[in-house]
């Protein structure tokens, strides 16, 4: 069973609260340094000390009081050491945490605030920044550097020391110099090949220390599956016939003790076109995402046709909405690629694309797209404008056959002329058998809706 701690930080509290520059660290750095240090570290300590552990057996049947001897010689000075290393290990691995989240950020913000750093002539100030991160990454990766090549000098010194005190102590013990001779023969060819490994096993301890942030990271997700993963179990399908509704739900952030909804119920017929409006903080975004799916109540349900929304059900309910918000969202490819979200282009039905296209009032605007469809439109939509990002979030509902369809704020952002277009878009296909369901601030873009749901804080 998936973890309660798990299942909160699938729905959208956990990247309300968590800043998007952790998450890339954490799919880019995290997954990366566990594949090229994490396990080639790990591989590498088991093997070298299989082979130290055999030399030491074959010392230790050879002369367990040599044995004794060298271990007395080693053990004390290299787990001084080793003990040191850990501790500014970990520190750096702290600092590497850190300092990538810092370069992702400052980077990003570069890029996406390119336009207010011009204008406001921060070039400098957000540079500076930059640098500054970089150049720490470059303080680190030395120290680093020096700490895995510190182990093989120290363990050197120390074997020689160790050959040196086991020589003095081969003098007194064999008088006769073949024995002698053979004693150092022996540590000659152990201590070859013991300096590398045991300067190996140092080294991946070392770079495990350092990743240790890695295993906190990836722990969640490696301790338990995915509920979306196509391996989970008992999950079930749903119809959706007569309506959706919330069921007395009450729901407070975690930062604030007052609900921002309780006991509030509502019920929507299939085929209704429904309107919420509200202040700022009355509820509208918490009940849509609540209608949405993405945020369980704290008490409550969420129903369709009677039966209650849960794990097993979830997946289904989602192939029945559509989502059409105040920034639709954009990848960077062709207009039929944003339309047909998340389909590889040979597998795009152009029939049932051409189709969409008339229903929500985008055939003028393909007319003028030198490529038509097999338009480029940028990363993030640049080159469409808002009320043509509605429009393809329209379109895209429809094109997955979407029966619930959800407009968060989806005209505040737009002209009074737009807006209106936009609406009629809506009111075209508003047929009786998609259910709508609007959020919004002005009446105006609530004209068609057959019942206007007003919030306020208290209820």
């Amino acid at each position: 069973m998936i973890s309660s701690v798990i299942l909160k930080s699938l729905n959208i509290l956990f990247f309300k609260k968590t800043n998007s520059n952790e998450v890339l660290r954490d799919v880019s750095s995290a997954t990366r340094k566990f594949s090229t240090v994490c396990v080639q570290s790990t591989i590498n300590l088991v093997n070298e000390i299989i082979i130290v552990f055999l030399i030491l057996a074959a010392i230790a049947i050879y002369n367990f009081k040599i044995f004794l001897l060298l271990l007395i010689a080693i053990t004390p000075i290299i787990s001084i050491f080793s003990i040191w290393v850990k501790k500014k290990s970990l520190m750096l691995s702290e600092q590497t945490k850190e300092n990538d989240y810092h370069i992702f950020k400052y980077l990003l913000e570069s890029i996406h605030g390119y336009v207010d750093i011009i204008i406001s002539k921060k070039e400098l100030f957000f540079r500076n920044k930059l640098v500054k991160s970089v150049q720490d990454a470059v303080e680190i990766n030395v120290k680093s550097g020096i700490y895995n090549v510190a182990p093989s000098k120290v363990i050197e010194t120390t074997l020689i020391f160790a050959i040196a005190l086991i020589l003095s102590f081969g003098i007194y013990l064999y008088p006769s110099k073949n024995d002698l001779l053979k004693l150092l023969g022996l540590f000659v060819v152990a201590g070859y090949r013991i300096i590398p490994s045991t300067s190996k096993i140092l080294i991946a301890i070392n770079a495990l220390n350092q990743s240790k942030w890695v295993y906190k990271t990836l722990e969640p997700i490696l301790e338990k599956e995915s509920i979306n993963s196509p391996k989970s179990k008992n999950k079930t399908n749903i119809a959706f016939n007569k309506s959706i509704s919330v069921d007395n739900i009450t729901f407070a952030y975690e930062d604030n003790k007052a609900p921002i909804l309780e006991g509030f119920s509502l019920h929507i017929k299939k085929g209704e076109v429904i309107g919420i409006m509200g202040a700022s903080g009355s509820g509208k975004t918490t009940l849509m995402n609540i209608l949405l799916g993405l945020i369980e109540p704290d008490s409550g349900n969420l129903k369709i046709d009677d039966k209650i929304i849960t794990r097993k059900n979830l997946e289904s309910y989602y192939s029945k909405i559509g989502y059409v918000q105040q920034q639709v969202y954009m990848i960077d490819g062709t207009l039929a690629e944003n339309i047909a979200f998340g389909i590889e282009p040979q597998r795009i039905d152009y029939k049932k694309l051409e189709d969409v296209i008339l229903k929500s009032s985008l055939s003028d605007f393909v007319k003028e797209l030198p490529q038509g469809v097999n338009t480029n439109i940028g990363e993030n939509g640049a080159l469409v404008s808002g009320g043509q990002k509605q429009r393809i979030g329209i379109a895209r509902a429809l094109y997955f056959n979407s029966e619930i369809l959800f407009f968060d704020e989806a005209t505040s952002a737009l002209d009074d002329k737009t807006e209106q277009e936009i609406t009629d878009a809506i009111e075209n296909v508003s047929d009786g058998n998609l259910t709508i369901i609007i959020i919004a601030h002005r009446k105006t873009s609530l004209k068609n809706c057959n019942r206007i749901i007003e919030l306020n804080k208290s209820k």
